[in-house]
């Protein structure tokens, strides 16, 4: 645990140390990658996190799946500390703060998505490794997200350069992602 912490304490701080145009420009060119898999050409359902605390910026991928003709769910986190997804049309309309002050989706009023119809997750990470492994914020709530999806939906870790290290402490529970997209990431090591 103790090296767990000290690598979030380490990477936060370090990501808290961008500047917002560096943020933005290291978070269009992940973004721009990913647009330029197959499996987002082949993705119809979405689910993407929404960026808290200097993370990779999310909303304008959302916004270009939403022109793409994608549909778009977002983590809520539900009672039981448990994400959901909730289908969102419109980052303005349908987003709220939530827990912890994280953006979330207006659950009640927006559709519910079951983790079996998601084909791609976008997911957030303190850090990732080689392996793909990720270390999250300590509440293992994609953790036990993950497990729910098919086996076939694709995983995607988003993270800035510095977020990806040799190695990170993995357990047995944890769910690897298929790919991490970083701003320097070559198109021959993301597919």
């Amino acid at each position: 645990m103790d090296e767990k912490k000290k690598i979030r304490k380490t990477v936060l701080d370090m990501r808290n140390s961008l500047s917002g145009d560096e943020a933005a420009k290291k978070s269009e060119a992940i973004f721009e990658k990913l647009c330029s898999l197959k499996q987002y050409a082949g993705a119809d359902i979405i689910y993407v996190y929404m960026d808290y605390r200097n993370e990779v910026r999310t909303g304008k991928f959302i916004q270009r799946c939403l022109r793409d003709g994608k549909r778009v769910a977002v983590p809520k986190v539900e009672a039981g500390h448990s994400l959901s997804a909730y289908e969102i049309t419109d980052v303005e309309k349908d987003i709220i703060r939530g827990f912890k002050g994280i953006p979330e989706p207006d659950g009640p009023a927006l559709n519910k998505i079951r983790p079996e119809e998601i084909d791609m997750v976008v997911m957030p990470g303190v850090a990732f490794d080689r392996s793909k492994h990720r270390l999250g914020y300590g509440g293992g709530y994609y953790d036990r997200f993950l497990p729910l999806l098919r086996r076939d939906c694709i995983k995607i870790g988003v993270a800035y350069r510095f977020q990806l290290m040799e190695a990170v402490p993995a357990e047995g529970h944890d769910e690897p992602a298929d790919i991490v997209i970083t701003e320097d990431t070559d198109r021959k090591s993301v597919v």
